[in-house]
């Protein structure tokens, strides 16, 4: 019979860490339950103590419940054993942390890597304290692959150099300022990163710009082009070649409004006629004449006007409709806990999307430019607590699930300054939204 050599410490670490503290054969983990370590071949048929060999295992996995009577030294065994346990259990917890440790070390240098390629573009200027904070939240939100892509991309569009090579102070705050902005976008499906380009292009060339109006456009445009049957690559096909180039003909808003709503009617009459009452004869729709005269309409809207209560109800309404999504979504995820639960469910959304509302709001007012956008998972803190995570691991997948419901619902509001919006804009539209999920009313 082979002898058994005992396992060290260290060696005992390295395999809970690989199978990342849980039993291998219960899913159990730790502190939960005492782990062990297991021999998957035993060494009493000539298993080794290579790492292969090791898996994790709780005490009940790896050494069964026994049926044996109990002796009558039992009381000060079973005494001796739970201290046993303990004391497995207190190092197991201390391994948690080591282990956990190497994690925010292996963050801390990700972030110094990633501070270190940022000054590597914008030489005399390095990143300062509030910068880092910044990038810190970035690596947070985004994955470093989309973090360093959009650096990349931001730097090609936003910095320039003056006279003796080096960056100049506007461009370098332009640079850093976009790049949570463009990470954010790249995230989004392609069809809209191609709608917000083309919508760059408005913002660029017009004196005056509607943010919301246009997004509706566009939300009718698209909507007809999938009602006439179009996928999403005939979609983009068509913004690229068709829509694209005609933005950069329109001089104004004007102009880009009159052609968006004129195609989309169009489209909608596409292949369809009219018939004339009482004598069968078929006509097709013809409005080109229509559209001649809007584009002859002088243009009206050359400064922005400050936001009434019925466009402070629009954006109510919209977050209110949307909401109901969200719900869907976290039911969805729910059904897979035997004690989820949804009372009330409704109220813990409308308070969270109220509360982001607020706290952007405030951190508008007070310039704080490194909390400006507030991380929806703060605010849902009661959603969470409707779940009762087996571990740590899925409790950080739930929050990050909740984070990302939420995120979609106040999407819009990553891009306030294109939209007009205020801290008196955003209180009104919180207090307007405050209004419906009271009376629990549909918005139309």
């Amino acid at each position: 019979m082979a002898k058994r050599k005992s396992l060290s410490r260290k060696i005992r670490f390295e395999v809970f860490k690989r199978d990342k503290f849980a039993c291998q054969y219960c899913g159990k983990t730790a502190p939960t339950v005492v782990l062990q370590v297991d021999h998957i071949e035993p060494v009493a048929k000539g298993g080794t103590n290579d790492l292969m060999n090791l898996i994790t295992s709780c005490w009940d996995c790896n050494s069964g419940k026994s049926d044996r009577q109990l002796g009558d030294d039992s009381v000060v065994e079973k005494q001796r054993r739970q201290m046993e346990l303990l004391q497995d259990r207190r190092e197991q917890i201390e391994q948690i942390f080591e282990w956990q440790k190497s994690l925010n070390q292996i963050q801390d240098d990700t972030i110094s890597m990633l501070i270190e390629y940022v000054e590597e573009l914008i030489p005399p200027y390095t990143i300062n304290e509030s910068g880092q904070k910044r990038f810190t939240k970035l690596l947070k939100q985004f994955d470093l692959a989309d973090v360093l892509e959009a650096v990349d991309l931001s730097a090609t569009k936003y910095l320039h150099h003056d006279a003796n090579g080096d960056c100049t102070h506007e461009s370098v705050e332009d640079f850093i300022k976009k790049i949570g902005g463009i990470a954010f976008n790249k995230n989004r499906p392609e069809l809209q990163q191609k709608i917000s380009y083309i919508k760059g292009i408005c913002r660029n060339r017009f004196s005056y710009w509607e943010p919301r109006q246009g997004s509706a456009i566009f939300e009718r445009y698209v909507s007809a082009l999938r009602e006439h049957g179009w996928d999403e690559q005939q979609i983009m096909q068509d913004l690229e070649e068709e829509v694209q180039p005609k933005t950069l003909e329109c001089r104004h808003w004007t102009d880009w409004r009159g052609f968006m709503e004129q195609w989309t009617e169009d489209i909608r009459n596409w292949d369809k006629e009219n018939e004339i009452e009482g004598t069968g004869e078929q006509v097709t729709v013809n409005v080109s004449s229509t559209f001649q005269a809007m584009l002859d309409q002088p243009d009206s809207s050359d400064s922005q006007t400050e936001m009434n209560s019925e466009e402070f109800e629009h954006w109510a309404n919209d977050l209110f409709q949307n909401r109901s999504n969200a719900i869907d979504a976290i039911e969805y995820i729910g059904r897979a806990f035997t004690d989820f639960n949804n009372e009330e469910l409704e109220q813990d959304v409308d308070a969270a999307i109220i509360q982001f509302l607020h706290i952007l709001a405030d951190n508008i007012a007070a310039g704080d430019e490194d909390e400006l956008i507030p991380e929806p998972f703060r605010y849902a803190t009661p959603l969470q607590l409707r779940f009762t995570p087996i571990n740590s691991m899925l409790k950080l997948w739930l929050r990050e699930a909740i984070d990302g419901i939420l995120r979609g619902i106040i999407a819009d509001f990553y891009e306030y300054e294109d939209y007009g919006l205020d801290p008196t804009a955003l209180r009104k539209i919180a207090d307007h939204y405050n209004v419906l999920a009271s009376k629990n009313v549909v918005a139309l």
